[in-house]
């Protein structure tokens, strides 16, 4: 394939390896923007292969340093020789423009993968087989995470360079008297477990148990603190189905009188009204209820992230039943589901928000949760950073079922595990920690 001389710069290549074999340490300068490949010249590749190994081992990297690399690394010595000589004869060494050369230089690589990509894109609607759209979505997919990786993803930085922004962005919350953490609405949650952007939290339930609704609920308190975006894949309800859900939730309307529109009475009318005026024009929660891809929900959230700028928390509902999931034997769905989960995780820094995951618990586990508990749990618990899973404790058979249930914390990386109660309202189909007191 031909490349276009737009997307390559052979002088501003040469004179990157010119300023790495002639400069003392400069590879330091360049070692998290570069990678042979962003080079379009295989001897250039070679030759920054060779700056790199003679770096990574502790050895200087000037030319004649480079020569042997080349030579013991079987590339060849004669072509070289001359070539190396030309380089550092023709091209600016400097220490001042590197760093930009190096960018320029990322660019450019950035721009021939973007571009042979959309190559395969227009190949793929030309053949049009049967799988040609998760093939596009794909390839979507690819674009994406290019442009994540060249553009915002940093290499490894000293303490030194990290600490000053930290500390300030430390004495900033305890001047204002905030925490830099998702606050979910519910106290002892908020109080016992700290959720921070570009982390990944699964809650776990068996079928029936909540899960929808807890995550519902927290998506739909993010919104009211914050005024802010979430977004919500519900993979297993309609839309109609979560509106339903939030409008019994938000309104102190029971469930069956939504869903139904039976039974209405004048309070009923009155919430109903009072709830539409105060979210039609106010409430970014976004909902869709496809069963997409991963590649797919990276699209819409990118959708939404340049609408808004900014993205509170993404919720999918569930792990399990993602868009795309073709394997049948349990090892191979257990790979894929790990896939998956690494990508959710993904997502949680490219957009830097939490992702909240719901997941099922095996329907033939007994007592209470744990994490082995998880249907296809081999990657997940290691992925996650949080783990939670819901438990409503047996009753006796003479006894009505308790609304209090029991949010078990499996896994917090950087906190305590534990038990939380909360209070299910069944019939509002929504999670609070307004628990009963007793005398």
């Amino acid at each position: 394939m031909k490349i276009s001389e737009d997307f390559y710069n052979i002088e501003l290549e040469k004179a990157v390896l010119a300023s790495l074999m002639s400069i003392e340490y400069s590879f330091l300068e360049v070692s998290s923007i570069l990678n042979e490949n962003d080079f379009v010249a295989v001897k250039h590749q070679n030759i920054y292969n060779a700056i790199c190994s003679l770096a990574n081992a502790g050895e200087c990297y000037d030319a004649m340093m480079v020569l042997d690399q080349l030579k013991s690394s079987n590339v060849g010595e004669s072509e070289y020789k001359d070539y190396l000589s030309d380089i550092l004869a023709t091209s600016p060494a400097t220490k001042f423009n590197l760093v930009s050369y190096a960018k320029r230089v990322r660019d450019s690589s950035a721009l021939r993968q973007a571009d042979q990509l959309l190559l395969e894109t227009r190949e793929l609607l030309h053949n049009k087989d049967s799988n040609y759209l998760d093939n596009i979505n794909n390839v979507i997919d690819s674009l994406a995470r290019l442009a994540t990786e060249k553009t915002t993803m940093k290499g490894a930085e000293t303490v030194g360079e990290l600490i000053t922004d930290f500390a300030e962005s430390v004495v900033l919350n305890a001047v204002n008297e905030t925490k830099p953490f998702l606050k979910t609405g519910f106290t002892e949650i908020d109080n016992k477990v700290n959720i921070q952007a570009g982390e990944l939290v699964v809650i776990a339930g068996r079928p029936a148990q909540g899960k929808t609704a807890l995550g519902q609920v927290i998506l739909q308190n993010v919104v009211d603190n914050t005024q802010g975006v979430a977004v919500f894949f519900s993979m297993e309800m309609a839309k109609t189905q979560v509106l339903q859900r939030f409008m019994s939730s938000k309104a102190n309307i029971i469930l069956p009188k939504v869903t139904s529109g039976q039974g209405f009475k004048e309070d009923d009318f009155n919430n109903l009204v009072k709830l539409e005026e105060k979210y039609k024009d106010n409430c970014n929660l976004y909902i869709d209820d496809r069963k997409l891809t991963t590649a797919q929900m990276r699209t819409e959230l990118n959708k939404i992230r340049k609408k808004h700028g900014k993205i509170e928390v993404v919720l999918v509902d569930y792990l399990q039943i993602v868009g795309g999931i073709s394997a049948t034997n349990a090892s191979e769905r257990s790979t894929v589901i790990a896939d998956i989960a690494t990508t959710l995780k993904d997502f949680s820094k490219e957009y830097n928000c939490p992702v909240i995951a719901l997941a099922q618990l095996n329907r033939d586990a007994i007592g209470r949760p744990q994490m082995s508990h998880i249907a296809e749990s081999a990657g997940i618990e290691r992925i996650a950073d949080h783990i939670w899973a819901i438990y409503r404790p047996p009753q006796p058979d003479d006894m009505p079922p308790s609304d209090i249930v029991e949010l078990e914390v499996l896994k917090q990386r950087q906190g305590a595990i534990g038990t939380i109660p909360l209070r299910f309202e069944g019939i509002y189909t929504r999670f609070t920690d307004d628990l009963p007191t007793y005398p």
